[in-house]
């Protein structure tokens, strides 16, 4: 009988098969063609992108023709072109992660040997808000950044004085602060792929200002008089006078207007009162004094001395009189004559025949010369 033959070409070989064995023959032929035509990745350009960035990922290999597929650790690119048979130009997909990449032909599946990275964009979060006094420092805490370097910034009169490439920068104030809110802004710039983004983030440093005290001055009163401190002037804080004197703060010790009230042991002397401001704030226990000087006159004292008896045509000098804190006068009710010494305390009365057999009272008068 007559053997039957089939011919193929497959890779420029020529097969001649009889009948009998030829679909063994075959099968194995198609088989070492398919591997002989099966797609691969040898590489891919760039390495990583940024994430939602719609980069363009040029895929290096063979037998890309007729491709089907082209995903990103799983999930399809958004479009992608056989430039040839061994380049895809592949746009990345906004969901698309790091894994491997996998290019799918009629003929099966080609994955990369290595990882494509999908990096992620700066993040940052700054932490709050801190309440200190103006001669403290803040310390940030709670701050978070990732993917990118941190450098943080200040809008105060004050510096960032350390840690300003860390989570954890300290503002150090000046008085100039005081009473304001002092911003401090984390930027964090990428460090991947994803460079120039940037994302920002900040934290307030509210700066409490140290409480201040003036007390106004100094008062100059009598000893049976009282004084009201005016001019006096105080902020942030709370108010407390006190004093150093015999006497007493009678009203508005609290207050910028107290009333000291001396008494008789006070003459002579100054008295002190002092205003304590504490801190109602941050900068609690924090204290600042001021003081306020009362000079306390004391009354005009007058003693004459007694009585003296005299002839009719003689005179009588006073003796033993004392006075102080004052200006003397003497007058008299008889009918002669205060002939001498009238501002001193040793006056001479001259009487006259009118004042024979009588008493002549001399009277010292004594007129404060002071408050």
């Amino acid at each position: 009988m007559k053997k039957k033959y089939s011919r193929f070409n497959i890779n420029s070989f020529f097969v001649l098969l009889n009948s009998k064995n030829s679909l063994l023959i075959v099968l194995i032929l198609f088989l070492f063609s398919l591997d002989n035509f099966a797609q691969s990745i040898s590489s891919f350009n760039p390495i990583n992108a940024c994430t939602n960035s719609g980069s363009s990922v040029i895929i290096t290999g063979t037998n890309f023709t007729g491709a089907t597929s082209v995903t990103f650790n799983g999930v399809a690119a958004t479009s992608f072109t056989v430039d040839n048979d061994s380049q895809i130009t592949a746009i990345l997909s906004a969901s698309a992660s790091t894994g491997f990449i996998s290019v799918v032909t009629l003929l099966g599946t080609a994955t990369s040997t290595g990882v494509f990275t999908v990096d992620s964009l700066p993040t940052a979060t700054a932490g709050g808000t801190q309440t200190i006094c103006s001669n403290a420092t803040a310390t940030i805490s709670g701050a978070f950044a990732t993917n990118g370097t941190i450098v943080w910034t200040e809008n105060g009169a004050g510096n960032i004085t350390a840690g300003a490439t860390t989570l954890t920068p300290t503002y150090t104030p000046t008085a100039a602060d005081a009473g304001t809110s002092v911003t401090l802004t984390m930027t964090v710039t990428s460090d991947n792929a994803c460079a120039p983004q940037t994302q920002t983030a900040t934290y307030t440093v509210i700066v409490n200002p140290l409480p201040t005290a003036i007390a106004g001055g100094t008062q100059t009163i009598c000893s049976n008089a009282i004084a009201t401190v005016s001019g006096a002037s105080a902020t942030n804080g709370t108010i407390l006078w006190t004093e150093n004197g015999a006497g007493t703060i009678t009203a508005g010790a609290t207050t910028l207007t107290p009333t000291y009230t001396p008494n008789a042991a006070d003459a002579g002397t100054s008295v002190t009162l002092t205003m304590t401001v504490t801190s109602d704030n941050a900068c609690a226990p924090q204290t600042e004094t001021a003081t306020y000087t009362v000079i306390v006159n004391p009354l005009p004292t007058a003693t004459a001395g007694g009585t003296q008896t005299i002839c009719s045509n003689a005179t009588a000098t006073i003796s033993g009189a004392s006075a102080t804190n004052g200006t003397i006068v003497w007058t008299e009710n008889g009918a002669g004559n205060i002939t001498a010494g009238a501002t001193t305390l040793t006056p001479t009365y001259t009487p006259t025949a009118a004042d024979a057999g009588t008493s002549v009272t001399l009277t010292m008068t004594v007129t404060s010369d002071n408050a």
